[in-house]
């Protein structure tokens, strides 16, 4: 089989590893597509012709192991090698189970990868039009986990404040009434304590409340959001604030904004409670193929024992990274003793917008130029 319109994809978080493999198939005489997510993959548009998949098993957001389901539910035909470089006996049994071709390990031999490459093109078959039910686009496979998602929080939230909430408020209308007719004395005072604290926890759970329903408000702005939060936490520190935007500001997919905002919510919280800075500053950086939110400050900073056990532990760390997972998205903390602190997030654009030109492109590159 001639090499001439061969496409091969390769999904890999690792960007050198991207790089290294895509330079290789290149090499061979193939085209090469790289993605940094399966959501990513998704995202894109595929032509027919024939391709084969290099598929890491870890990646950010959907696994290697899921991404070959999803394709199998959508009826995609598309021989897929997997290279990992964590590999252990049950994951390789699930994926040639489920119709892998290969399952490799990193480092891999140059001749090994392209000769089962060979092998996926050679069994390659044209992909069949989905089934009758089937979705239509595989694009749409991320938008419909997204609706369901805010559809999940907006049902939680009412039953939250319809049940739960309103029977905690009329007990504490109870217990402040009998309150009030206690004498003067320690008891009283106690009970009293117990009742600001009901009412404090009330606020918080009326705040979680609003958290859960802002996916199904209309489109804030992200950068207003960020700005006004700023605002406030520097009216009440001798800090300066800053926003840098780059970019014309972009509708974001609901559930991915609430995630960012809260990321940054975290981050500045804890530049002004922390980081003793006289500048902080907020970078939203709007592309095609990727929003960027960076946090920084010029304050005292983290040590490196900090900053390796952050994720873990220490500052909210943990919380944000699962938070940027969970969305298919990336954070990366810079900090040293004494030269403040930065924290950036990354999201692919096919997955933070919620309409991506970038989605027609790949079809679009590979078409034969016109000449005019």
């Amino acid at each position: 089989m001639s090499n001439i319109g061969t496409l091969v994809h390769v999904v890999d978080d690792d960007e050198s590893v991207r790089e290294a493999v895509g330079s290789l198939i290149r090499s061979a005489g193939w085209r090469a597509e790289s993605f940094s997510s399966a959501q990513e993959f998704l995202a894109s548009t595929r032509a027919e012709g024939p391709s084969c998949l290099v598929l890491d098993v870890e990646l950010p957001g959907l696994s290697g192991l899921d991404l070959q389901q999803e394709l199998a539910k959508a009826d995609v035909q598309i021989p897929i090698v997997f290279l990992t470089g964590r590999a252990n006996i049950p994951m390789s049994v699930r994926a040639m189970k489920a119709g892998a071709l290969d399952f490799l390990t990193k480092p891999i031999d140059d001749e090994v990868l392209l000769n089962s490459i060979r092998k996926g093109i050679a069994h390659y078959q044209t992909p069949r039009q989905p089934r009758p039910g089937t979705l239509p686009s595989l694009a749409a496979i991320d938008d419909v986990r997204l609706e369901e998602r805010v559809k999940e929080r907006t049902r939680i939230a009412r039953e939250l404040h319809d049940t739960l909430l309103q029977s905690f408020q009329g007990l504490m209308l109870l217990f402040q009434t009998e309150v009030g007719r206690l004498p003067p004395g320690q008891t009283k005072e106690a009970l009293e304590k117990a009742l600001d604290t009901g009412d404090q926890a009330i606020v918080e759970a009326r705040n979680a409340i609003h958290d859960l329903r802002s996916s199904t408000m209309a489109a804030s702005e992200l950068v207003e959001a960020v700005k006004a939060l700023g605002d406030e936490l520097a009216s009440q520190d001798s800090a300066r604030f800053r926003l840098i935007v780059e970019g014309p500001p972009r509708n974001l997919q609901p559930i991915v904004r609430d995630e960012i905002y809260r990321i940054a919510r975290e981050a500045l919280r804890n530049a002004f409670r922390h980081a003793q800075a006289h500048r902080i500053e907020a970078e939203i950086h709007y592309s095609d193929k990727v929003l960027r939110v960076r946090i920084r400050d010029d304050g005292r900073g983290m040590g490196p024992e900090i900053v390796e056990e952050g994720v873990i532990r220490h500052y909210g760390l943990r919380g944000m990274c699962e938070r940027a997972t969970q969305v298919g998205g990336q954070l990366n903390v810079w900090s040293g003793t004494g030269a403040g602190t930065e924290i950036e997030l990354n999201i692919p654009g096919s997955i933070a917008y919620r309409t991506t030109p970038a989605r027609a492109r790949w079809w679009r590159r590979l078409q034969p130029k016109q000449d005019n």
